[in-house]
């Protein structure tokens, strides 16, 4: 995807231009949007403490994948719950726009 984690994974084929231009808007939309979330959850205890719950969950969904014979099972099924960076750039997002219609 144009979101991978680890650039070292080998592409099947090189991307195309426009899908070039969707991963360079994305990156810097990512950018930009954690660079908020952090000044946000500096500045703000509630955003801070859905962060930790968010990170606790997070972890323990992991421990308990490692644990478990559930195939691997990352869409929220029983205890699987996964942050990708494609999520947390749709949290961050909805978080921002949260805050400025209530902000």
């Amino acid at each position: 995807t144009l979101l991978e984690e680890n650039n070292k994974v080998a592409s099947p084929s090189p991307l195309s231009p426009r899908e070039q231009k969707a991963k360079a808007i994305l990156s810097v939309a990512e950018r930009n949007l954690l660079l908020w979330s952090n000044h946000h959850r500096q500045t703000n205890e509630a955003a801070r403490k859905r962060e930790e719950r968010l990170s606790v969950k997070e972890f323990i969904s992991k421990e308990v994948i490692k644990t478990d014979n559930n195939d691997g099972r990352d869409d929220g099924v029983g205890l699987s719950f996964q942050r990708t960076r494609g999520h947390k750039i749709v949290d961050y997002a909805l978080d921002l726009y949260g805050y400025t219609l209530t902000g």
